[in-house]
C-alpha cells in the first residue's frame, strides 16, 4: 500500500514539473515577441519615408526593395517551416533574430539599391524562420494552456504595433509629420505592405529626418533582434538539458538501471545507479517516462523525421494530409483580409489622423478580444473562423460610404476598426489552433510552413489587385472594398460548412 501511494504521488510532481516548463517557455516566448516586435513595428513605420526621402529612391523602386522582403518570406514559408521541425524551433529561432538583426543593421547603413536589396532578403528569410519557430514551441505546450499561452503573445504583439511606431519617431528626431505615420498591421504576422503601398504614393516628409536618423532607429531595431536572439538561446538551454534528451520510455542516456521492471511497476525508494540528480529516487521506468516534458519527445521526433525523408519529406506528409490542405485553402484568404485595412483605409481618402486611429483602435480591440477568445478555448470552436470572416466582412462593408475626405464619418470609421480587430482577434488564435490540432508531434513547423505559404501567396496577389483596383480612382476603390468583403462573406461559408475545417 505504501509503495502504491508513493506510484501515484509522482503522478501530480510529473505533472506541476511539465507545468512549470511550460511556463518558463511562454514567459520567454512573450520576452521574445515584446523584443523583436517593438524592434520590428519601430523601424518599418518609417522605412518607406526613409527610402522616399533619405534616399530619394522613386517610388517603383520602394516597391521593388519592399516587395522582395514579402516574397522572399512566403516564398521560403513552405520549405522552412519543415525545416524548423528538423533543427528545432529554438535555434530556427536563435537564426531567424540573427537574419533579421543583420537585415536591419544594414537597411540603415545602405544607401544603394543592392544593399537594400540585400537586407530586404534577409529580413524576409529571418521572417520565414521566426513564426513557424515560435507557433511550433507554442504548439508544444500543455493543451489545457496552449490557449492562454497563444493569447499572451498575440496580446504582446498587438500591443507592440501600437508602441512601436512612437517609439520609432522619437529614435529619429523626425518632424511632425512622423506622427501621422501608420503602423504596421497587429499580429504575430508581418501584414502584405505594411505602410508600404501608402509611401508608394508619397510618403511623409520629415518623418525619418533629413539627418539620417533612421540609421539610429534601425540599430536599434538590429539590437532589439539581438536580444530577442539570446532569449532564444536561453529557450534552448532550458529545453535541452546537459544530459541529452531522453525518449519516453527510455532510460536517460548513461543511467543503467538494473533490471528494467515493468512500466508502472512500484519500486522502492533506492536511488537508481547512476541517476544525474544526487539523492533523487525514481522509480523505473514508468518515472523516467512520466518525467520526461513533452517538448523533448517532440524535439526527438523531429530528428525521426529529418532521417525519414528531411525538408522534402516534411513538406510532402502535410501535402498528404488532405483535410489539412483543405483547411488550409479555404481560409487562405484570411491574412489578405486582415492585413489589407493599413493599405485600404489611408488610400480611401480619410486623413491621416483617422488613419492612424483606426489601426491604433483596431489593434486594441484585437488585443482585448484575446482573453475571452481563450477562455474556454473558444478559439478551437467551429463557430469561430467563420465569425471572424463574417466581422472581417462587416469592417470592409462599413468603410465603403466613406466620404473620402478628412471629415469622414468617424462614427462609422470606428465601427468598422471595431470590426477589423474583432476579425483579428479572432481568425488568428482559431487558425493557430485548429492547425495545432492537424499536426502530428514533430510537424508543426512543415505545417504552420505550409498553411502560411498558401495565405502569404494568396495575400500578396490580392494585395497587388486592391491596389490597381484603387488606382482606377474611386469607383475602382468601392469595387476593391466590396470585393474584399464578399471574398470574407465567402470564406466563412465555406468554412462553416466544409467538413476537415
Amino acid at each position: 500500500m505504501v509503495r502504491t501511494r508513493r506510484s501515484h504521488a509522482g503522478r501530480p510532481a510529473a505533472r506541476e514539473r511539465e507545468a512549470a516548463a511550460d511556463r518558463r517557455v511562454v514567459a520567454v516566448l512573450v520576452g521574445v515577441q515584446l523584443t523583436a516586435a517593438l524592434g520590428f513595428h519601430a523601424a518599418m513605420a518609417h522605412v518607406v519615408a526613409h527610402l522616399r526621402f533619405d534616399l530619394g529612391l522613386l517610388a517603383g523602386t520602394i516597391g521593388l526593395v519592399l516587395g522582395v522582403r514579402l516574397v522572399v518570406q512566403y516564398g521560403l514559408y513552405l520549405p522552412v517551416g519543415a525545416l524548423t521541425d528538423l533543427i528545432g524551433p529554438a535555434p530556427a529561432g536563435l537564426l531567424a533574430c540573427v537574419l533579421r538583426a543583420a537585415g536591419f543593421a544594414l537597411l540603415g547603413a545602405a544607401e544603394g539599391v543592392a544593399g537594400l536589396l540585400v537586407s530586404a532578403v534577409l529580413l524576409g528569410a529571418g521572417g520565414a524562420l521566426f513564426h513557424p519557430a515560435n507557433r511550433s514551441l507554442l504548439a508544444g505546450v500543455a493543451p489545457v494552456t496552449r490557449s492562454r499561452a497563444f493569447a499572451a503573445y498575440t496580446v504582446t504583439g498587438q500591443l507592440a504595433a501600437v508602441a512601436g511606431p512612437p517609439i520609432g519617431l522619437l529614435l529619429t528626431a523626425g518632424a511632425l509629420g512622423g506622427l501621422l505615420s501608420p503602423p504596421a498591421p497587429a499580429g504575430s504576422d508581418e501584414p502584405v505592405g505594411s505602410g508600404e503601398l501608402i509611401g508608394l504614393g508619397g510618403g511623409l516628409p520629415g518623418a525619418a529626418g533629413p539627418e539620417g536618423g533612421f540609421g539610429v532607429l534601425a540599430g536599434v531595431a538590429a539590437v532589439a533582434w539581438i536580444a530577442a536572439a539570446v532569449l532564444f538561446a536561453l529557450l534552448h538551454r532550458l529545453q535541452v538539458p546537459a544530459t541529452g534528451t531522453p525518449v519516453p520510455g527510455t532510460p536517460v542516456p548513461g543511467t543503467p538501471v538494473p533490471g528494467t521492471p515493468v512500466p508502472g511497476t512500484p519500486v522502492s525508494g533506492t536511488p537508481v545507479s547512476g541517476t544525474p540528480v544526487s539523492g533523487t529516487p525514481v522509480s523505473g521506468r514508468g518515472a523516467i517516462r512520466r518525467a520526461v516534458t513533452r517538448r523533448g519527445a517532440v524535439r526527438l521526433r523531429s530528428r525521426a523525421a529529418q532521417a525519414a525523408g528531411g525538408v522534402a519529406g516534411g513538406v510532402a506528409a502535410v501535402l498528404r494530409d488532405r483535410a489539412f490542405v483543405r483547411f488550409s485553402l479555404v481560409t487562405a484568404p484570411s491574412t489578405l483580409l486582415v492585413t489589407q485595412p493599413v493599405t485600404v483605409v489611408p488610400l480611401r481618402g480619410i486623413g491621416e489622423e483617422h488613419t492612424t486611429l483606426y489601426l491604433c483602435a483596431a489593434a486594441l480591440v484585437a488585443a482585448a478580444v484575446q482573453p475571452l477568445v481563450a477562455a474556454r478555448r473558444r478559439a478551437e470552436r467551429r463557430w469561430a473562423i467563420p465569425a471572424g470572416l463574417l466581422c472581417s466582412a462587416a469592417g470592409y462593408a462599413l468603410l465603403i460610404p466613406s466620404t473620402g475626405s478628412a471629415g469622414a464619418d468617424v462614427g462609422g470609421l470606428a465601427a468598422a476598426a471595431v470590426c477589423g480587430g474583432l476579425a483579428v482577434g479572432l481568425l488568428e488564435p482559431s487558425i493557430f489552433q485548429r492547425t495545432v490540432r492537424h499536426a502530428p508531434p514533430g510537424r508543426s513547423g512543415a505545417y504552420f510552413g505550409v498553411i502560411n505559404f498558401v495565405s502569404g501567396m494568396v495575400a500578396f496577389a490580392g494585395g497587388l489587385a486592391v491596389g490597381r483596383l484603387f488606382d482606377a480612382g474611386p469607383a475602382g476603390a468601392t469595387a476593391a472594398l466590396a470585393a474584399l468583403a464578399s471574398l470574407a462573406a465567402l470564406s466563412a461559408g465555406w468554412t462553416a460548412r466544409g467538413p476537415g475545417t
